[in-house]
């Protein structure tokens, strides 16, 4: 009898909101901004570009880097963050967790926030953004899209290529080759380098300068320039080795302290730094001085040292 009741009022409230206007429960949230209320000024471009530095604040590309150095023979990690001695035992499945489906995530939600960007750029008809701005954003939107598939090609390599923002209709998206996602990539950090201006990252206020693209694109022609077997591609490292001297032409210089770089109060401005991710003390910190201070998350191996001792400086 009382489910009965029950169902009987439920269908009465139903029937009687038929009564009411369509646009009951087509109404914008009051507690925050929708889309279309959304991207109508500068500032709502400034706040979204922020939110996609702030992706790169993930531990996987920011002060949980170092632990990368535990899936090779250069050290190990006794705390197993990310399930990195699995991967290092070779027991790695779908469903393995950690890095296995962490850095597929983190990286294709930067995408997301980047191909949602440079839509809303694009179809911005405002005045408050000149061509100089728009080249701006595109250029350090571009940046980070190029990251993240550099990422992808480099731990999984063929994975989705995905450009534009992904509705219910087109959200399943085929895997592209391997050579495309590089080749996606690539692009990316072109349009980057074409776009920014070429102050050097002490002087660009957090914001990705030319040098920063330029130097990524670098790291990702060393990387692709060598086959599973460790056989070179000329053409890949002859446009590295021109790059690179761009990047040394610059004006970036070692800092005179070497610990200097790695510490929060003296990395501001400093000369050696060509892009680093930004945390706003105290309230927006991070474990990182627990981990590698008194944690020993990652520790050295012999064979890391060993190589330390084979390596040969030279001037050009």
């Amino acid at each position: 009898m009382k489910k009965y009741i029950l169902w009987m009022c439920t269908t009465l409230f139903l029937l009687s909101m038929g009564g009411c206007s369509k646009d009951f429960l087509d109404k914008d949230p009051l507690d925050r901004l929708t889309g279309d209320q959304y991207w109508k000024s500068k500032a709502d471009f400034d706040m979204a570009l922020t939110a996609i530095y702030g992706q790169l604040q993930n531990s996987i590309f920011s002060y949980g880097s170092p632990n990368w150095d535990v899936l090779t023979d250069n050290g190990y990690g006794q705390h197993n963050y990310n399930g990195s001695q699995g991967i290092v035992r070779g027991e790695i499945f779908p469903s393995s967790g950690g890095y296995i489906v962490d850095i597929y995530n983190a990286c294709y939600s930067g995408i997301a926030r980047a191909n949602i960007f440079l839509s809303k750029l694009s179809a911005y008809e405002g005045a408050e953004l000149d061509a100089a701005a728009r080249s701006r954003y595109e250029g350090e939107v571009r940046f980070m899209r190029g990251f993240y598939y550099y990422m992808l090609y480099a731990c999984y390599g063929a994975v989705p290529v995905v450009t534009e923002p992904l509705t219910l209709e087109n959200q399943v998206q085929p895997k592209a080759a391997e050579a495309d996602v590089l080749a996606q990539t690539l692009a990316d950090l072109d349009v980057a380098i074409a776009n920014l201006g070429s102050t050097l990252y002490a002087s660009g206020d957090g914001h990705i300068v030319k040098t920063s693209a330029q130097a990524l694109k670098l790291r990702v022609l060393l990387y692709a320039a060598y086959d599973e077997n460790g056989t070179p591609d000329p053409a890949l490292l002859s446009e590295a080795s021109t790059l690179a001297k761009e990047i040394m032409a610059a004006g970036y210089t070692l800092t005179p302290s070497f610990e200097s770089t790695f510490r929060d109060g003296t990395q501001e401005g400093n000369p050696e730094i060509i892009f680093s991710i930004k945390f706003l003390a105290p309230n927006n910190a991070t474990p990182m001085d627990q981990w590698y201070g008194d944690w020993a998350v990652v520790s050295p191996l012999p064979n890391f040292l060993m190589h330390l001792n084979q390596v040969t400086f030279v001037e050009t």
